[in-house]
């Protein structure tokens, strides 16, 4: 019994910490503004090409060698959602999350990748 009191008591320092759960923080959901911030004006890396926000509703998506204009939006789910033909014309919405590091972890389909906050790049770099 004494140690479910300790656990609980743990638990609940660190969720009042901030998620900070036995000195290991823990990333954080991106708002909509947060997300437009990071975003706009920037090209954000995928394995394959990249993305160029030149707005808050107009994009390019580049992808093994092509390129296709899209629109595209931020939800109050944490994510940046776009439908292109290019991936089969489908609407695909990525989760976004900042990491302790300062990074960002890009969530699709289950999966999530790494993405280094350098490999964001200002511009149009597609």
């Amino acid at each position: 019994m004494n140690i479910s009191i300790l656990f609980a008591t743990s638990l609940t320092i660190g969720c009042a910490t901030g998620g900070d759960v036995n000195g290991v923080a823990t990333s954080s959901p991106l708002t909509k503004p947060e997300i437009n911030s990071l975003l706009i004006g920037n090209t954000f890396p995928f394995s394959k090409g990249g993305m160029y926000f030149a707005s808050e509703t107009q994009a390019t998506v580049s992808w093994d060698g092509k390129t296709e204009n899209t629109d595209w939006y931020a939800n109050d789910e944490s994510e940046f959602c776009y439908t292109v033909e290019l991936f089969g014309g489908n609407e695909e919405c990525l989760a976004l999350k900042k990491s302790p590091s300062g990074d960002y972890e890009r969530s699709f389909e289950g999966k999530t990748t790494i993405v280094k906050s350098s490999d964001i790049k200002s511009g149009n770099t597609l």
